[in-house]
């Protein structure tokens, strides 16, 4: 759905559905751009046996009686799949969730699958602080089970398990935990796709290798004691080629485990050491070590963030008493802190008939197959709840409907993401409810879950029964409670007009913060009880450009907070945190700020930049950056709870930040406020009167890492008269402008910025403040910046005046006038630029389209109305910011779209939006214009997914 054109250099795009390269020999082509044919990525254990297949036959030496080896001799390792360390971050940044959700839930998962007999299983996750030799600091992670049958079964070498095709039996738990990837023989076929090792080899840092600082590592260790009395002791290193250690048994095990330091291998590294001194395993079960744990997630045991992600998995065996879960610090304060069951769920309200807020369904048959039953769902609602804590800001957790597959959590249907129509906003922070399934459909649903086990495959047909099924139950729990349910509610709000939602819609990204009645009548935007937050943030590198070598220093780094409320002193709290490669942010400061007479300012303290701290603890002026890449510091205000405001600069370690862009390094933006009336005309038209004052600003953008010099013009003309009435504004005016700090949306410097107040006609008496003449009628206000001693075109950007008359968009402060027009063949939707009325936009949509009558036909809910113009309008919105930017370098609209992403109340969203528009930036002008027109598209659809997110929040509140 493309609908804009680039006019300059090589390439030339129109073409309403799709991205159309200009083909110079001939105009007319209407030739698809080739679209990278997607291949589906193979299971994790599909990959692997591939690779195996590839390696030649090896044949470990296994360590028997009467020959045992130390683990340090290289040979006893033998090598598999080729790069372990990509193998494992690919699966474990696959977690939708991040990977402490796979650190929750895969060792416990596999605990329970180990369960002997009726036994409870009690797995024991232990935080160990040790020492190197030299007498660094390390952490280290046990996770120890019992209950259960341990690592059973024999120890297969790469051949037999090549000669099996990699079938296995459900007790040879030791050779599927070795191998990389396997097919279980029986009805579960869903096999061990690599997740539960994963998960703790993703945890491992290892210091890397003196003569290589960015290889990556991994080590994890494991013993097991077997209810025959045998004892083993196993190894795996990610070198990052994946390194399997034949295990130690019995006796040499046990000395191996107790012994003060184990050796990892004399070849591959000579001064590789784990500090272990562990006690051995004295009940049968297994226990996996995980030396060198990452900083972030020592952190997120520390600060009790994983005790909060195993609860969420594993409540329920919890309840139904076969499983103990743990987590137990050793060291200076050496508690132990025991899993519970939410609160909400203690009591087992569900057994209580006389309690009216929870209701219980039992044996709820699918239609396709009766053998299949949703056992139990349980609906709660209690006034006295607070809403939950959710560690994911997008996906719920405990908000909503938990589908548990044999107890295990595994996604949620939230209340606000999947009942809005049923549950009422008011009720949904308080609303909680869980789903049991038969064994039947436990079975099933485990063979259609995803590989990481978050989530179920919706294309299934037992999948969209199950949700069917519970949407059902839920819509009767409503009417229970007596909750109005927007669907089966006859009320007028139907029939608000098209364009009154559109208005609406699009209010939230050009001018967020004023108070637009919504369709109800209510105010939306801002209220008197929610100012406006902004931030300004800055840095001080330590070298010319945003690079940062280790044990160099970030210094001067200011905060510059201020809101709205003039008349307030509020209190606000500021957070600075770090992104690495990982994706997610370290916190490393927090400071607290009173924020009076609207602004204020204070300091975060200097960090130094460092490959892997000396000591791990907590240290504000330390901050661990373990491989060289792009680093993001982000500092965000929180207000009431809320993320308000947010703000990020690049930094890289280790080494040179990425080039300028190829073309358009300078762009310039237009800031127009009418003081007279207090609104903001730069982002959509507004009527201008007679005496009116102007307060006109020209941001320039500088993307170019060396300073810029360049001229500007600008002048407010009529469109049509005299030329005297023209006003110069600005007359070769020459400026410098800052160099960009690579890696940065690019350094903006205000240029211009000057008062001019509009008459109709010429005043009885000289005004002494700056004035022009302009009829009635549309004028308009433009600038070139011209770079000097470049023959680049210049820079050009422009607004148009509406002097005492109204914009011709039918909705007011709108960009564009909404036009539904009937046409078989005409496209969806396409936004033009009116061919006479140069600056005017119009936005067509077509009712006659197969997806308008799919979404709303001829009864169509609000719901449905929200959803189809929501899609309409910010996809257009964002062909509105855009075209000028490609066509002219006016970077006006693009700016009203960055501006107005402060009013989202949610930091990630706001990175992730800010992020998209950077590209769409970046990429023009670096790539072939085919490249480029995927690449939009791409950005177009994230973007679009983000604002409709926003909109989705903005209705729930």
């Amino acid at each position: 759905l493309s609908n804009y054109w680039l006019r300059h250099g090589a390439s030339s795009f129109r073409e309403s559905g799709n991205l159309i390269p200009h083909n110079p020999e001939n105009p007319d082509s209407k030739q698809n751009p080739p679209i990278p044919h997607k291949v589906a990525k193979p299971h994790f254990y599909q990959y692997h046996i591939y690779q195996y297949q590839k390696l030649p036959p090896l044949e470990p030496t296994h360590t028997t009686q009467s020959n045992k080896n130390k683990m340090a001799t290289s040979t006893q390792f033998q090598p598999t799949a080729q790069n372990m360390v990509q193998e494992v971050k690919n699966i474990i940044e696959g977690y939708q969730m991040g990977p402490l959700r796979a650190l929750a839930q895969d060792p416990v998962q596999n605990s329970l699958d180990a369960r002997e007999g009726n036994n409870i299983v009690k797995v024991e996750y232990c935080l160990h602080q040790k020492q190197s030799r030299q007498g660094t600091p390390v952490w280290m992670l046990t996770v120890t089970d019992s209950g259960t049958s341990g690592l059973s079964g024999q120890i297969m070498t790469l051949a037999e398990l090549q000669s099996r095709h990699y079938r296995l039996n459900e007790s040879e738990r030791w050779a599927a935990f070795e191998a990389q990837g396997f097919t279980k023989s029986g009805n579960d076929n869903i096999g061990s796709r690599g997740q539960g090792k994963s998960a703790f080899l993703y945890q491992s840092q290892v210091p890397p290798p003196a003569e290589d600082r960015e290889e990556e590592r991994m080590l994890m260790l494991y013993d097991t004691l077997l209810p025959n009395g045998e004892y083993r002791l196993g190894a795996r290193f990610a070198s990052p080629a994946d390194i399997v250690r034949t295990p130690l048994i019995n006796q040499d095990a046990r000395s191996t485990v107790s012994s003060d330091f184990f050796q990892v291998d004399q070849t591959i590294d000579p001064d590789l050491e784990v500090p272990l001194g562990l006690e051995p395993l004295a009940e049968v079960g297994t226990r996996i070590i995980v030396p060198f744990l990452r900083h972030e997630t020592v952190e997120a045991i520390a600060d009790g963030t994983i005790k909060k992600w195993i609860e969420r998995c594993w409540w329920r065996p919890i309840q139904k008493g076969k499983l103990q879960v743990s987590i137990k610090f050793q060291g200076a304060s050496g508690n132990t802190q025991q899993i519970g069951v939410p609160e909400w769920w203690q009591t087992e309200p569900w057994q209580y008939h006389e309690n009216k807020n929870v209701m219980q369904f039992e044996a709820l048959t699918l239609d396709t197959d009766r053998t299949l039953q949703i056992e139990k769902l349980v609906l709660l609602h209690q006034d006295n709840l607070e809403a939950p804590e959710e560690l994911h800001s997008t996906i719920p957790e405990y908000s909503g409907i938990q589908l548990l597959r044999h107890g295990q959590w595994v996604e949620t249907l939230g209340a606000k993401r999947d009942y809005p129509d049923i549950i009422p906003f008011a009720y949904r922070d308080q609303f909680r409810g869980f789903a049991e399934f038969n064994e039947a459909l436990n079975q099933k649903l485990r063979t259609i879950e995803k590989p990481q086990h978050d989530a179920f495959d919706g294309r299934h047909t037992e999948v969209k029964e199950i949700r069917a099924t519970i949407e059902s139950c839920v819509r009767q729990f409503a009417r229970t409670q007596g909750w109005p349910i927007a669907d089966e509610t006859t009320t007028t709000e139907n029939d608000v007009p098209d364009s009154e939602l559109m208005s609406n819609i699009i209010s939230s990204f050009i001018s967020p913060n004023r108070n637009t009645p919504g369709p109800n009548g209510n105010k939306g935007g801002k209220t008197n009880d929610e100012p406006i937050w902004t931030l300004n943030f800055d840095a001080q590198y330590p070298n010319e450009d945003s690079r940062i070598n280790w044990d160099q220093s970030l210094t001067a780094l200011s905060v510059r907070c201020s809101h709205d409320a003039k008349d307030k002193e509020l209190s606000a709290n500021l957070r600075l945190q770090v992104k690495g490669a990982t994706g997610r942010y370290q916190t490393i400061q927090a400071k607290h700020a009173t924020v009076a007479r609207s602004e204020a300012m204070l300091l975060f303290d200097d960090f130094q930049v460092v490959a892997h701290k000396g000591r791990n603890t907590i240290n504000s002026s330390i901050v661990e950056c373990p491989s060289p890449g792009k680093y993001t510091l982000k500092s965000t205000v929180i207000w009431n709870g809320k993320e308000v405001a947010t703000q990020t600069k690049p930094f890289f370690v280790e080494e040179d930040p990425p080039p300028p862009p190829k073309r358009n390094k300078q762009s310039i933006a237009f800031k127009i406020k009418n003081n007279t009336t207090g609104n903001d005309i730069s982002s959509s038209p507004s009527r201008i009167r007679n005496r009116d004052i102007l307060e006109i600003s020209i941001i320039a953008t500088n993307r170019d890492y060396t300073e810029t010099y360049c001229e500007l013009d600008a002048s407010i003309r009529p469109f049509v008269g005299n030329e005297e009435n023209t006003l110069l504004l600005a007359d070769e005016q020459e400026h410098t402008l800052p160099a960009a700090i690579p890696g940065s949306a690019g350094a903006k410097q205000e240029i211009l910025n000057q008062k001019v107040q509009i008459f109709t006609e010429k005043p009885k008496h000289k005004p002494n403040n700056q004035h022009v003449i302009l009829p009635p009628g549309r004028h308009r206000v433009s600038a070139d910046l011209f770079i000097t001693a470049s023959n680049q075109p210049p820079a050009h950007a422009s607004k148009n005046l509406y002097v005492e008359i109204d914009p011709t968009a039918q909705a007011a402060n709108m960009p564009f006038r909404f036009n539904p027009i009937d046409t078989a063949r005409a496209p969806l939707w396409e936004l033009k630029e009116e061919p006479i009325n140069s600056g005017e936009w119009i936005l067509n949509y077509n009712k006659s389209n197969m997806l308008f009558q799919q979404t709303i036909g001829t009864s169509p809910t609000l719901q449905s109305k929200r959803a189809f113009y929501g899609h309409i309008c910010v996809e257009a919105l964002i062909d509105w910011a855009m075209i000028p930017y490609l066509e002219r370098r006016d970077e006006s609209n693009l700016d009203i779209l960055r501006e107005s992403a402060q009013a989202f109340n949610n930091a990630d969203l706001t990175e992730r939006y800010l992020t998209e528009i950077q590209k769409l930036v970046d990429l023009y002008g670096t790539t072939s214009d085919t490249g480029y027109a995927i690449a939009f598209n791409e950005c177009r659809r994230n973007m679009g997914g983000i604002m409709n997110n926003v909109l989705r929040r903005q209705e729930q509140q």
